[in-house]
């Protein structure tokens, strides 16, 4: 397992340029319901959403939030909060159960091995972290046991 400062500066390389799509052709990417949202978020700055709103964009991404591009630039910066700020990972509602579907919904194996890489160290971080403070955390042995099979395979 890698170092934090080790696993921040990969997703910060891998991802830091990450486009996101929320807005195409000049119009919001999202479900109707979603566009008040999403408008004040552009309106205020990607580059300065709270955990909150990170949290949430991992959650919709793909769904009812852009696709691919929004759920990989929303994903490395969440991993990031949670490595940074573990104690927002108590509320956030972007578990494994929510991360770990649509990865694989994202084609995730095929991704830049760069991406790839940063992903999983990112997660299995996160993952064992988690798992320190309360082994039985069924969420974070999900998200190791996601990394082993992933990282068994390339």
């Amino acid at each position: 397992m890698q170092e934090p400062e080790v696993v921040l500066a990969r997703l910060g390389a891998a991802f830091g340029d990450q486009p996101h799509d929320l807005r195409l052709h000049g119009r919001v990417n999202v479900a109707p319901d979603r566009r008040e949202w999403i408008e004040g978020l552009l309106a205020a700055g990607m580059d300065r959403l709270s955990p909150a709103d990170l949290d949430m964009l991992v959650y919709r991404a793909i769904s009812t939030v852009g696709g691919t591009p929004t759920f990989k630039f929303a994903l490395s910066r969440f991993l990031a909060v949670m490595l940074l700020e573990p104690a927002f990972g108590a509320g956030a509602v972007s578990d494994a159960f929510v991360i770990l579907p649509k990865l694989d919904h994202a084609r995730f194996e095929a991704w830049p091995e760069e991406e790839r890489r940063a992903i999983l160290e990112a997660l299995e971080l996160w993952a064992e972290r988690r798992l320190t403070a309360d082994p039985a955390d069924v969420p974070a042995a999900a998200l190791r046991t996601w990394v082993e099979t992933r990282r068994d395979i390339g």
